[in-house]
């Protein structure tokens, strides 16, 4: 069961997924962190469940407004996964093996990623991330910020366990003199259990723009503008 974190309380007002667009029929959407995650945009139920295919699809994650379950081609009862909130969206792994759950607190987080995986002493992909992020950003690491960092899951690598992460600064009032919204992404290996690489946020976007979901493009933007809003008040000094 996926722990729920209590820090930057004071932005804990609406899950930071649910944009005005439309619904398609499936029910579900690309992600806020990735394009490739699927996230819930409409109401559920036990008799109307969101239902999210496996790539195999042999396997489907059922959202029924409460909970996420998981049900299997080959019959028995559905196994309980997580208990589910608004915003929460799911990311299968190529080989149908594990989901990633990447949630909000609130509008600006903090945002955390949980997995199914069953494998021993596995790593906490949060921690390997955030350590990395802050050992890149020395300078930074004292401040909230930087210290409660979003974690969110982009993507996998094909035919292994590594899974691409994402490291941003909260897009919040509170960070506005602290470069809200930008980000990079550590490629971290579960079976290592450590960051084997990681890349800077122009790199992060050459590398994988086009899946980039609609929350990280928002980001983006926001740091465009604070890089011309930087650069307009040095101009006029």
């Amino acid at each position: 069961m996926k722990a729920r974190f209590t820090l930057f309380a004071a932005v804990l007002v609406l899950a930071p997924c649910l944009h005005a667009q439309p619904c398609p029929r499936s029910g579900w959407k690309a992600g806020y962190w990735s394009k490739l995650a699927a996230q819930s945009c409409r109401e559920a139920s036990a008799k109307n469940p969101i239902r999210v295919l496996s790539p195999d699809r042999r396997q489907t994650l059922l959202i029924d407004g409460n909970d996420v379950f998981l049900s299997r081609a080959n019959g028995g009862a559905p196994q309980k996964l997580f208990a589910y909130y608004p915003g929460d969206e799911f990311l299968w792994s190529p080989d149908s093996m594990t989901i990633l759950n990447t949630y909000c607190l609130g509008a600006a987080g903090p945002c955390r990623t949980a997995s199914t995986s069953d494998m021993e002493n596995e790593p906490d992909i949060n921690e390997i991330t955030k350590a990395a992020f802050l050992a890149a950003h020395q300078n930074h690491k004292e401040h909230d910020c930087y210290t409660w960092a979003n974690i969110g899951a982009l993507t996998w690598e094909p035919d292994s366990d590594n899974i691409v992460m994402i490291a941003e600064i909260p897009p919040s009032p509170q960070c506005v003199n602290h470069d809200e919204g930008y980000f990079e992404s550590f490629i971290v290996s579960l079976s290592q259990k450590k960051v084997v690489k990681q890349y800077g946020m122009q790199e992060t976007i050459h590398l994988w723009r086009k899946i980039l979901g609609t929350g990280l493009r928002s980001d983006i933007q926001l740091v465009r503008e604070d890089a011309r809003l930087q650069q307009k008040q040095l101009v006029s000094r």
